[in-house]
């Protein structure tokens, strides 16, 4: 399902399990948007635990908000 919203520099967010290899979303803040890929929006997010980088499309974030309701 895609997001009807943009995510933005500095938003934390949860990654998920296929982009980070983890068996759970992992919680992180998003560092880059790329909105000028024309296969679609690219965002770059550091783990908050172990500030590792991951790249993903943007259906592979997701505000935190969002994931713990």
């Amino acid at each position: 399902m895609l997001q009807n919203h943009l995510l933005n520099f500095g938003e934390q967010v949860l990654i998920a399990p296929d982009v980070t290899g983890q068996k759970e979303w992992v919680r992180g803040e998003v560092i880059e948007v790329d909105r000028t890929n024309p296969f679609g929006i690219v965002v770059a997010a550091r783990s908050t635990a172990d500030n590792d980088v991951y790249f993903g499309r943007e259906y592979a974030f997701r505000r935190t908000a969002e994931c713990l309701q």
